[in-house]
């Protein structure tokens, strides 16, 4: 209308004067208005009455706020009752299940107070967890469900990385439930996550290694990043003169030249003659005396090997409590840093009005 698109003299045909805006009377009634002054006709179906642009009827506006205010007052009371009633069934979580919304591997009970797992999913959920705990990553564990033909949780093309990695840091395996509402629009967590809300997949023990081993490969990062990098080694190889660090040391072309492993207390000529390795021959002769050891015994067949990754979980368990705590501490600080800069503000203000009080006294007087 304001770009003249819309000729003079029209007709816009609305069930009721409440669909034309929500907002508060104030605002519906401007826009109502301004559309009048556009030169278009307002036609509601619902009592078949015209509000006609020319403004000969001054009572069609008085009629118009008035069911603007009703229509508003109405939504926005429903608006609280259904906010009320979510509440009240967030309070009773635990008697009754919120909704029907439950993660893909479960189904709610018929009674609705419970989920029921459905087992050839939490299988599936199992093994993946279990491989993601031996450091497979989720394009290797994708491309093992695509090669077994295992199927999809959902409707799908097979197995992809994101979902594989979605499912590997999905709480709800721990049984934990994140409400959420929608504000603006956007849907966003609403409270605190709610515990034992669904049937426990895995222990917090595994959940919490895999995400800290994740988190270590994200910042580490894993595979050949090219020549100057090695994949098995870096990170591990350590120098057997002074237990230094070994690091890659990529020398270039040429009759002298090639990639070599090389003490850095060495290199740096600090308490070390270590020589260089060429690289290609260390790989090799770690290659070949690795063949020699059953790795799978060595690494599972040790008695402490499921003490160790207790341990290693209880860790992570630690790590994430702590992280939890410091992002508390840090909105604690910036609630107290608020709180200080308001104060202040007051005092600054409150002196404002004394001194200008005063003034004014002073040049009454």
């Amino acid at each position: 209308m304001e770009e003249g698109q819309v000729p003079k003299g029209s007709y816009l045909i609305v069930e009721s004067l409440d669909r034309i805006s929500r907002q508060n009377p104030h605002a519906a009634t401007a826009l109502f208005l301004q559309i009048l002054q556009a030169g278009i006709n307002i036609v509601t179906l619902t009592d078949n009455h015209v509000y006609r642009a020319d403004g000969g009827n001054f009572s069609d506006i008085i009629v118009s706020v008035v069911i603007m205010s009703r229509a508003y007052e109405e939504s926005r009371t429903k608006s609280l009752r259904v906010g009320a009633a979510w509440e009240n069934k967030r309070r009773n979580i635990h008697k009754r299940k919120l909704t029907r919304v439950a993660p893909i591997w479960l189904k709610l009970s018929e009674d609705r107070t419970s989920f029921e797992l459905i087992p050839e999913r939490v299988a599936v959920l199992k093994a993946i967890f279990d491989e993601a705990d031996l450091g497979k990553g989720s394009l290797q564990i994708a491309r093992r469900l695509n090669q077994e033909g295992v199927p999809t949780f959902a409707p799908s093309k097979g197995w992809y990385e994101s979902y594989v990695s979605k499912v590997l840091t999905n709480r709800a395996v721990l049984g934990e439930f994140q409400p959420h509402h929608y504000v603006g629009g956007k849907r966003v967590p609403h409270g605190e996550p709610v515990s034992d809300y669904f049937p426990a997949i895995v222990s917090r023990e595994q959940f919490e290694r895999i995400q800290a081993g994740r988190a270590i490969r994200r910042l580490k990062g894993s595979g050949r990043k090219g020549r100057n990098n090695i994949n098995l080694f870096q990170g591990v190889a350590r120098c057997g003169y002074c237990s230094g660090r070994m690091m890659i040391v990529n020398k270039g072309d040429g009759p002298k030249g090639g990639v070599y492993l090389r003490c850095d207390n060495a290199r740096r000529g600090a308490d070390c003659t270590a020589s260089n390795w060429p690289l290609d021959h260390f790989e090799t002769a770690f290659l070949w005396f690795i063949e020699e050891l059953d790795v799978r015994t060595v690494i599972e067949g040790s008695e402490g090997e499921e003490a160790r990754k207790a341990l290693d979980g209880q860790i992570a368990i630690v790590s994430a409590d702590l992280e939890k705590q410091k992002l508390m501490r840090e909105r604690a600080f910036e609630l107290l840093g608020d709180a200080s800069r308001c104060s202040s503000l007051h005092k600054v203000q409150g002196r404002r009005g004394i001194t200008e009080h005063r003034s004014f006294g002073e040049e009454v007087g």
